[in-house]
């Protein structure tokens, strides 16, 4: 519901087996100096910390004490929806009038939320892009550590306007900025956009590159500050194929996000039969292909899991899974 008195920024942190770090995200945000923000958590269904009182609702109870004056609202997933879904039930629970997404296991840093929306207002963007502080475990490779700094701190400096915006984030260039969801302050007409045309979905990765894909091609104008950080970054190494022994359900978790790149799809085939120029399709077959090549990444990553980090005893049932998600053709023509 909306008040009589505007809330400027809702922020939205979907909440899943991060118990142990959460009140950290919370009080960095809740400490934040500016006059007129709400906090959504959405609860997906975390499991809370095994033989520890560590829950959401605990968490939320001892952050709000610290800030009474702070507009907390918790929302409860009844089942696990992933990221995605969280990210759509933060914002639907949501008043302000610009929406910043903080992952849970992720920090603001001060000043984050008056710096964005200072920029946001003074050039009326739809995207404010900032950049990111990034902290790694002590043992993490530093091929790894290189890898990520170059993405997180890809933010294109200045002013794009319309489709200047979608070339940006899709060709890699100098100009580029990357598709992390977060780091970023966005208007609310935009996210409204952008979740009336994605469906809902469980996927465990790829949310980011869906959701950046629509926030790009919908927005009108964004604007990139590479020398001011507003984001604490906490890069944990994920499900990867240095892992030995992964489950079952984390593989299928993998290959998963197949789901978005059906999406994704199925959404620039409708663009090319709606066309109004030629070049027009073009640059819309240009999109196809380069999500053609990161979908073909993705498929790569998960036979080279399948491979190297799946049991001889889970072989057969996880060879089953990929080919569930990705198809036979695809997986055939990558074997080779």
């Amino acid at each position: 519901m909306h008040s009589n008195i505007s809330t400027k920024i809702s922020v939205c942190v979907p909440v899943y087996a991060t118990e142990n770090v959460l009140k950290n995200c919370l009080c960095s945000i809740a400490g934040q100096n500016f006059d007129s923000f709400e906090i959504i958590i959405v609860d997906d269904c975390s499991p809370g910390v095994q033989n520890s009182k560590l829950s959401v609702n605990s968490i939320v109870k001892e952050v709000q004490k610290d800030f009474p004056s702070v507009c907390i609202k918790t929302v409860q997933h009844k089942k696990n929806r992933s990221l995605l879904e969280a990210r759509r039930t933060g914002f639907l629970n949501s008043c302000g009038d610009f929406i910043t997404f903080v992952d849970s296991d992720d920090e603001l840093l001060p000043n984050a939320l008056s710096f964005m929306y200072e920029n946001a207002i003074k050039n009326q963007a739809d995207i404010v892009h900032c950049n990111s502080q990034i902290t790694f475990t002590d043992d993490e490779k530093d091929f790894i550590r290189q890898e990520i700094t170059d993405k997180v701190q890809l933010v294109k400096d200045g002013i794009l306007e319309n489709s200047d915006i979608m070339s940006s984030f899709m060709f890699k260039s100098e100009k580029s900025h990357n598709g992390f969801v977060w780091a970023k302050l966005y208007s609310r007409e935009l996210v409204n956009q952008v979740f009336n045309e994605v469906p809902m979905m469980y996927c465990t990765l790829g949310e980011d590159l869906c959701l950046s894909f629509f926030f790009n091609l919908f927005a009108k104008k964004y604007i990139g500050l590479s020398q001011t950080k507003v984001y604490k970054y906490n890069y944990a190494t994920g499900i990867t194929s240095y892992h030995k022994n992964i489950s079952i359900k984390q593989f299928e978790h993998s290959c998963s996000v197949s789901t978005v790149f059906t999406v994704l799809f199925s959404y620039v085939n409708d663009l090319l039969q709606t066309c109004q120029s030629k070049d027009e399709e073009q640059t819309i077959l240009m999109y196809k292909k380069v999500l053609q090549e990161k979908c073909k990444t993705f498929a790569k990553n998960n036979i080279e899991m399948l491979e190297n980090s799946v049991s001889n005893e889970n072989y057969q049932e996880c060879k089953t899974i990929l080919i569930e998600y990705w198809g036979e053709n695809l997986y055939r023509s990558l074997q080779k």
